[in-house]
């Protein structure tokens, strides 16, 4: 494997041993409240993370809270009170590692981009909102904070915001969407109330079912993770047992995909066009034993194996099958990896949190001491904006265009546009800061961004 670093700058070296010390941890998120609830693979401690600051911090008998500049900034949140049951993996007190080699090349055009334009895509009558995707027909889905205080997913079209929350529903959010514009929604209508997934299909709203499981709360009847372009959806559902599993929804149908032997929870997290799913299989709710990454591929349900032993959580996969997400390593971090008809390959030394993801052409994007591109074989080094300390990445297209943010010293996050070894700052609606969440093949980009006046708005960044 070899390293480019930022062109001109040399790689890092830390005088000793780098350190990484990680946490890994399951949470539920309520948008009422603005609280994650988390529980650590380790032990019963319950964690929390609260929509004001920035940082982890390790108070009293194991809780932990997390604090965020608003309830959109870290991008790990995808439903009201959803469970979030692909692992966080979050590195605290890290040391950086020796990396090589140190690779150097002339220096990159840092500037403004301004070939793009920001686009305020509105709310549905507050003050907050934020976009989560985008398909290939510039339709845009999201969450924003309603009138009455709750949290509804929506659907943007060409100037015209949807608001795609069921009949009866007090919140929603809009989890995924695919080319011809059906959306996988998560529902609750209270907060106390075990959430449901529906399928929203050009104003027709269906009830995906469940399992067989009804409950109690905290725990969802029906969690829905992704969607193809057949209109398939997949998530978690729980059984009759009060178990999650994972399932996946086919024209009314719903398929319980099981979990591996010994093991009674699971979930896809990720699926391509041709039906093949991924995700995770673990013991009871993860707290008894690691979770192991998995793939369902036309009712055969295969453990894609691990670098130690242990954790192992499959996030993204390509046309292709290849499969990504991160493993637990021999010195006891967590690493981004890639799974292949030849085995399972490192692809850098730490991840720095849970986000992973592949494009068609099986380039992979992450951060690990900063945002990364790893391209067959190449771990690329994506820099930072001018001013700025620390690179997350959050998105890849199909070109290899990368999306994410640039953290300045006080934590404001700066949307950035990484496009073949050159990163340009993505223009804020006025504000200081902004983060983007994906973009699509055209190179149209969504996410939120700060108004003049400290609102904060889903934005599209077109050309």
């Amino acid at each position: 494997m070899t390293l480019q670093t930022r062109p001109g700058v040399p790689a890092r070296r830390s005088g000793g041993r780098g350190r990484c010390a990680t946490l890994v941890i399951t949470c539920a998120y309520s948008f009422r409240a603005a609280v994650l609830q988390c529980v650590p693979f380790s032990r019963h401690a319950a964690g929390m993370r609260n929509a004001a600051s920035g940082t982890w911090t390790a108070p009293s008998r194991g809780r932990l809270t997390l604090t965020a500049a608003h309830p959109f900034q870290e991008g790990l949140v995808r439903g009201s009170s959803l469970l979030l049951s692909s692992a966080l993996v979050l590195a605290s007190s890290c040391r950086e590692s020796p990396v090589q080699p140190t690779a150097r090349q002339a220096s990159p055009n840092f500037s403004v981009a301004r070939a793009y334009t920001a686009i305020d895509l509105g709310t549905l009558g507050s003050e907050v909102s934020d976009a989560e995707g985008i398909n290939e027909a510039r339709q845009v889905i999201g969450a924003s904070r309603t009138a009455s205080n709750e949290y509804h997913g929506f659907l943007w079209d060409h100037g015209r915001m949807t608001d795609l929350t069921p009949a009866g529903g007090t919140r929603s959010n809009a989890i995924a969407l695919n080319n011809t514009g059906q959306v996988a929604v998560f529902s609750r209508t209270a907060s106390d109330v075990p959430g449901r997934g529906f399928l929203w299909d050009h104003g027709t709203i269906t009830d995906l079912g469940s399992l067989g499981g009804t409950g109690p709360y905290p725990y969802d009847i029906t969690t829905p993770t992704a969607i193809n372009a057949a209109g398939q959806v997949a998530g978690g559902s729980l059984t009759m047992d009060g178990h999650l599993h994972a399932f996946v929804w086919d024209r009314g149908t719903m398929t319980d995909l099981g979990a591996l032997p010994g093991h009674a929870f699971s979930i896809v997290l990720a699926m391509n066009a041709a039906g093949q799913m991924v995700g995770e299989s673990c013991r009871v709710d993860y707290v008894y034993g690691p979770c192991h990454a998995v793939l369902w591929d036309h009712g055969t349900m295969t453990d894609l194996g691990t670098l130690s032993g242990g954790l192992t959580s499959a996030r993204g996969i390509d046309p292709a099958g290849r499969v990504v997400g991160i493993s637990a390593t021999p010195d006891g971090r967590y690493a981004p990896v890639l799974w292949d008809r030849s085995g399972i390959t490192l692809i850098a030394p730490f991840i720095y949190f849970g986000l992973i993801a592949i494009n068609p052409r099986g380039q992979v994007i992450g951060t690990s001491q900063e945002a990364f591109l790893w391209d067959r074989g190449t771990l690329i080094d994506l820099g930072t904006l001018d001013g700025t300390q620390r690179s997350e990445a959050f998105a890849i297209n199909p070109s290899g265009q990368v999306v994410g943010i640039s953290r300045t010293r006080n934590g404001k996050a700066r949307a950035f546009l990484w496009d073949r070894g050159t990163m340009i700052e993505l223009p804020a609606l006025g504000g200081c800061c902004g983060a983007p969440r994906a973009i699509n093949a055209a190179g149209d980009i969504v996410g939120w961004s700060e108004t003049a006046d400290g609102e904060i708005h889903a934005t599209l960044w077109t050309r």
